[in-house]
């Protein structure tokens, strides 16, 4: 039960970080994959999908993809 706690306490703590940085900010920061990836890395910490250079990897690799659609189709954005 107080690894559960823990957990939520985490996650709730980390997305209210983000969301509050976000704030202050004014930029977009709270993105639905965000929120599956605090599941994996406060929920099951063991596991090999959320390890460290799996979750910055997998974000690093969606953003170069973005920034490469949003050159190749200018004006769409």
């Amino acid at each position: 039960m107080l690894g559960h706690l823990k957990s939520g306490a985490g996650s709730a703590i980390g997305l209210s970080g983000v969301g509050a940085l976000s704030s202050l900010t004014e930029l977009p920061l709270l993105i639905a994959p965000l929120g599956a990836t605090v599941v994996l890395l406060f929920g099951q910490p063991a596991s090999p999908l959320a390890q460290p250079i799996n979750i910055f990897g997998g974000y690093l690799f969606a953003t170069i993809v973005a920034v490469a659609a949003a050159l190749s189709f200018p004006g769409n954005c």
